[in-house]
């Protein structure tokens, strides 16, 4: 069953309970209640006609005594007769119930009716100050109509000179109690008819926000944080809002927040197998790379002692151990250089310098190579002062300029261009040649990858030279990269422009 029907029936049975214990206390104890009224305002009437009689100087049987007395039986509401010292009615009217008061009957001390049929029993047993005596109302056709009243002496100069009687309808009083009970039976239905519609009414506006606020939190199970309860008061009810918000507020930004560190773990993870994964490859790469060499040295320092040979098979034997050894002192150069930047233990100067300075410096040592390879060199390059670590700046150029070399092709054209790009000043060197996958364009950044492994071989090729140019810009924050081109392969990279000269 939903709420608000739960309110609807507790409103309505709680409007029937109300109703009925009205009814129950009003059949319980209306009677009594409304007897001692009765009996109270009888005995004030009483008092009152009684007053009015010994003090009037007028005797009993005038007009104006019995006016005085109809008076004080209109404003007390209350029927007030008066009379004589036999017992016979002096207020004599139409509808008079009680002519003479010889016709009551009375208690006496043992509890028996005595009938007051003689002057001498109404003065023995009605006393001055009134007794409650009841009644049959006789001119009633049921006959059943009874009355309660109150009789008493009147004496002036201690000369009974009558009595007075004062009474009201006990039967009424019953009636009044039984219509009130059916006016508050049919009261009570029209009320609870209304009551009924304004209770669907309240219960459908309290019950909404709470509907919604359930509809809210079982979406927040659902981890759905995008709806937002409107606060429309600022009770209960809207408290209840406010801390449902928060609380959503809360756990979302919580939410996050280990969304985040899960990520963040993940990646964490992932770069611990990574590292793991690419040390150990950094280890069997490195045992490789100089196992080769080791292994070459080896060979043929034993063959310089067999007999037999020639001194030019020795000279032979020698170039190639040193041929070797100088591969073996690159490799160990660039490992430890790699190593630095990878530990952070390579500090990274700054200073100005000649970018036109820093190819000058790599391409005229290898001018004669250039020259027997047949390859043409193209030099374009806007002369700028740049900002770096100027030995660092020399060793990635080196690295893209020597793959240049080792790889050029087809026209053998080798282009360096410098110009400013974005507030930077970009270095590219653009080889003419086979061009490069573009899978192979990831990899080639990482430490020992070589795309042919006998090429490399061939020109002493360590396969550290570009993971040694990613450290140190990616240390510098600074671009670089590579892509292909209609006839060959472009490396580039970007160099901070002097802030002297930007200043200036």
């Amino acid at each position: 069953m939903s709420l608000s029907k739960k309110l609807i029936l507790v409103f309505v049975g709680v409007l029937i309970s109300f109703a009925s214990l009205i009814i129950i206390v009003d059949n319980l104890f209306a009677d009594k209640f409304y007897l001692h009224e009765k009996q109270r305002d009888l005995s004030h009437a009483y008092d009152s006609a009684r007053d009015y009689v010994i003090e009037s100087e007028d005797d009993i049987y005038t007009i104006s005594m019995v006016m005085g007395i109809n008076s004080i039986s209109q404003s007390t509401g209350t029927v007030i007769y008066l009379f004589d010292d036999k017992g016979e009615n002096v207020t004599m009217g139409p509808g008079v119930v009680i002519r003479s008061l010889r016709g009551l009957s009375v208690k006496d001390d043992n509890n028996n009716m005595i009938r007051l049929d003689s002057p001498e029993k109404l003065a023995k047993y009605i006393d001055d100050d009134g007794m409650q005596v009841e009644f049959s109302d006789t001119n009633e056709t049921d006959g059943n109509i009874m009355n309660i009243a109150i009789v008493g002496k009147i004496t002036k100069n201690n000369t009974v000179i009558g009595y007075l009687l004062v009474y009201t309808s006990y039967m009424s009083i019953k009636d009044n109690i039984g219509i009130f009970n059916i006016f508050t039976l049919y009261v009570t239905i029209i009320i609870l008819i209304i009551a009924i519609v304004i209770a669907s009414f309240l219960s459908r506006r309290l019950v909404k926000p709470i509907k919604e606020a359930e509809i809210k939190t079982r979406k927040m199970a659902d981890l759905d944080f995008s709806s937002k309860l409107e606060i429309e008061s600022n009770d209960e009810i809207g408290q209840l809002a406010i801390s449902i918000n928060k609380m959503s507020d809360e756990l979302e930004k919580s939410i996050k927040e280990l969304k985040s560190a899960n990520e963040k773990l993940e990646q964490d993870i992932k770069l611990k197998e990574r590292v793991n994964r690419l040390r150990e490859e950094f280890i069997s790469d490195v045992s490789h790379e100089l196992k080769t060499p080791i292994s070459i040295i080896g060979g043929y320092a034993e063959a310089l002692k067999l007999e037999g040979l020639t001194q030019e098979d020795i000279n032979s034997y020698t170039d190639i151990i040193m041929d070797e050894s100088a591969k073996m002192n690159r490799l160990v150069r660039d490992l430890l250089k790699f190593t630095q930047i990878e530990s952070g233990f390579l500090s990274l100067e700054k200073e100005d310098f000649s970018i036109k300075d820093l190819i000058d410096d790599t391409t005229r040592p290898n001018e004669l190579k250039i020259k027997e390879n047949g390859i043409k060199l193209v030099v374009d390059v806007e002369d700028s002062t740049v900002n770096g670590d100027s030995d660092m700046m020399q060793t990635v150029f080196n690295n893209f300029f020597v793959n240049a070399l080792n790889h050029v092709d087809g026209e053998k054209i080798i282009t360096i261009k410098g110009e400013t790009k974005d507030n930077k000043y970009r270095v590219s060197v653009n080889n003419t040649g086979e061009q490069i996958s573009e899978e192979n364009q990831k990899l080639i950044w990482e430490s020992f990858f070589k795309i042919d492994k006998s090429r490399s071989r061939k020109y002493g090729g360590s396969g550290l030279g570009l993971s040694i140019v990613k450290s140190v810009m990616t240390t510098y924050g600074n671009e670089f990269g590579v892509y292909n081109t209609d006839d060959g392969v472009t490396f580039y990279f970007d160099l901070n422009k002097s802030e002297t000269l930007e200043k200036e």
